[in-house]
């Protein structure tokens, strides 16, 4: 354990350098990302030392060793006050010295996370070779226009794509091109005075929504053009969460809030992708609170609309989103199947039927739990892991043809972050195509 001598000279030192500018990229010693090595980033590495980690330079671990000691305070020391080219140069400020002796200081919480699902730091060690890297590129390279009619459109994953290269490569091009996209989609989309619809397809408007936020966030749009950030882009982006679509079919708190299937989980993933974004902890709490109940959690959210076909729940009686552990029903193994999603290939049968909305629904599920774990929430293990139940029963159970169900066409991407945060070994492939959203995660998360 560090001595507090130490530490004490450490940090009076660092108070006292001088700013140094460095070149535009991720900069060593950066712990949350915002292009800047100073308190902050001090505060990761003091609370997360003598720790294992497995968050790399999010949790102080500078050099990626999985742990953060004495080195990883050496390369912040080493880097300390020097702030990426085109970052305002911040007014040193003293950083509070712990009483010799005295127990380890209780320090506020960091509000500010390591970016919605990613960050330039966390990427800044990935290849930029094979076959993950060249599909990412491949769709970056995609120059369409966000259409908020149609739920097909790519633009949403290109978007993605274009600002996860961005933040890699710090090409200046692709970062442009992300803003060209969000203001064509704010200008071709103006929300209606309240109280009226739009004619927008919903599921494009669900699907979307969240991939905006995200791209917005890796670009660090608010400092990139704070303009259209604070003027444009963030009042549509909260004004659209309420916004009627499909001609008052509802919107995209409605839904998530009353469809458990496919269309609440994309509105979940979008919801809680702008609140983020946002930074509204009010409908944030709200949105996890829902989010729950599309992992079973009654006591947290059930008022759920669920379809007239109620025979792939264990009790008709009492409804979950996901079934809940252990259930079965004629003696088969329904745990962790989604009933809503379920019964779309038809009523109870066993062998069951296939139907891709099971898979299509658990993508929105999964962005959902990935963006919550990076701020802190236990989401992968609520509701006795449903999520990895979830998976499971589609891997484990022979359907009627006969086969299991694995991860598929665009659903494939899910696979990674599965293994990655459960520690499953199903199978992956690299240089597979994004699904609903987001993807390109035998990239970010290999």
């Amino acid at each position: 354990m560090m001595k507090w001598w130490m530490l004490i000279v450490m940090m009076w030192v660092v108070t006292a350098m001088p700013v140094k500018v460095n070149a535009q990229g991720a900069l060593a010693g950066d712990a949350n990302g915002d292009c800047k090595v100073d308190g902050v980033d001090f505060v990761v590495v003091f609370n997360n030392y003598g720790k294992p980690t497995s968050g790399g330079a999010t949790q102080g671990d500078f050099n990626t060793d999985g742990k953060v000691n004495g080195v990883d305070f050496v390369i912040l020391f080493n880097h300390y006050g020097q702030v990426c080219q085109g970052t305002p140069v911040p007014t040193p400020t003293p950083t509070p010295t712990p009483t010799p002796g005295g127990p380890t200081p209780t320090l506020p919480p960091i509000v500010t996370g390591p970016g919605i699902w990613t960050s330039a730091q966390e990427l800044a060690g990935l290849p930029m070779s094979g076959a993950a890297w060249n599909t990412l590129v491949s769709n970056a390279s995609q120059n369409t226009t966000p259409n908020l009619m149609n739920q097909d459109d790519k633009t949403d994953t290109n978007t993605v794509a274009k600002a996860l290269v961005y933040a890699r490569t710090r090409d200046g091009n692709y970062r442009a091109q992300v803003l060209g996209t969000l203001k064509t989609l704010v200008n071709n989309h103006p929300i209606p005075p309240s109280g009226q619809s739009t004619s927008w397809d919903s599921l494009a408007v669900l699907r979307s929504i969240g991939s905006y936020a995200i791209s917005a966030d890796l670009i660090d749009l608010p400092n990139y053009d704070s303009s259209f950030d604070r003027n444009s882009f963030r009042p549509w982006l909260s004004a659209i969460r309420s916004t009627i679509v499909e001609g008052g079919r509802g919107s995209l708190i409605s839904f998530q809030e009353k469809r458990p299937n496919n269309w609440g989980s994309h509105g979940s993933a979008s919801r809680i992708a702008a609140d983020l974004y946002l930074n509204d902890t009010t409908d944030l709490n709200r949105a996890i609170q829902v989010y729950k109940g599309h992992l079973g959690d009654r006591a947290s959210y059930s008022a759920f609309v669920y379809g007239s076909d109620l025979t792939w729940h264990c009790n008709s009686s009492t409804l979950y989103s996901i079934n809940p552990k252990g259930c079965t029903k004629n003696g088969q193994n329904l745990d962790g199947a989604r009933p809503d999603d379920q019964r779309r290939c038809g009523s109870f049968i066993w062998p069951p039927c296939k139907t891709n909305y099971s898979w299509e629904g658990f993508q929105g599920l999964i962005v959902s739990a990935e963006m919550l774990y990076r701020r802190g929430y236990s989401s992968y293990e609520w509701m006795d892991r449903a999520l990895l139940r979830a998976s499971e029963w589609l891997y484990n159970t022979t359907f009627s043809d006969g086969s299991k169900y694995p991860a598929e066409g665009d659903d494939r991407w899910i696979v990674w972050i599965l293994n990655k945060r459960y520690g499953t070994n199903y199978s992956k492939t690299s240089g597979v195509e994004p699904g609903k959203m987001i993807g390109y995660t035998d990239w970010t998360h290999q």
